[in-house]
């Protein structure tokens, strides 16, 4: 677990907040919830940050599940698997 948010910490864009992440080891899935600030297209910064989910050694099958406005911030949460 500390290698991957070892991975973490180094790919988040200063743009995301992360609020949870949960690790469901029977699946061997991520969840990544949280949010993402400073205006602009969340887009331009979300597909970014799955690129290089994807790129690290830890993860596969990146996937943004949900994206969405709320409160006058930006919510997210993006699912992936673990590398075995």
């Amino acid at each position: 677990m500390e290698g991957i948010l070892k991975v973490l910490s180094n790919i988040v864009p200063r743009e995301i907040f992360l609020d949870e992440l949960i690790l469901d080891q029977a699946s061997h899935e991520i969840i990544l919830r949280g949010v993402v600030s400073g205006g602009g297209q969340p887009e331009t910064i979300l597909t970014p940050f799955i690129g290089y989910i994807e790129a690290s050694p830890f993860f596969t099958d990146a996937t943004l599940v949900s994206s969405r406005e709320k409160d006058g911030t930006h919510e997210f949460e993006i699912r992936c698997d673990l590398a075995h």
